[in-house]
């Protein structure tokens, strides 16, 4: 039943951002920020069900360190490098 729960939620989330305008104005939140709220929202609840560690492989503009800013050890890659970085949380990157 959770599975089912689960799928209904993001079906209603897809269809809620489906009908919105890409962007927003005063009154109304726009598709792009309303995805971005239902994506935080998808791995925030995976984060609080899960036993260990969560990765979460996404656009540095959709992740917000404000929450976790304590435990978000950020990395960096680039497309078409095999270049990876990783810095421990609260270090400096350069």
């Amino acid at each position: 039943m959770d599975h089912a729960l689960g799928d209904a939620r993001l079906i209603v989330a897809a269809a809620d951002v489906a009908a919105r305008p890409l962007r927003g104005d005063a009154e109304e939140t726009g598709a792009l920020a309303a995805r971005d709220r239902y994506m935080a929202q998808e791995v925030i609840s995976l984060a609080e069900r899960s036993a260990g560690k969560v990765a979460v492989w996404t656009h540095n503009g959709h992740v917000s360190t404000d929450r976790y800013a304590e435990t978000y050890p950020p990395w960096g890659s680039t497309s078409g490098i095999t270049t990876v970085s990783a810095t421990t949380p609260g270090s400096a990157v350069r």
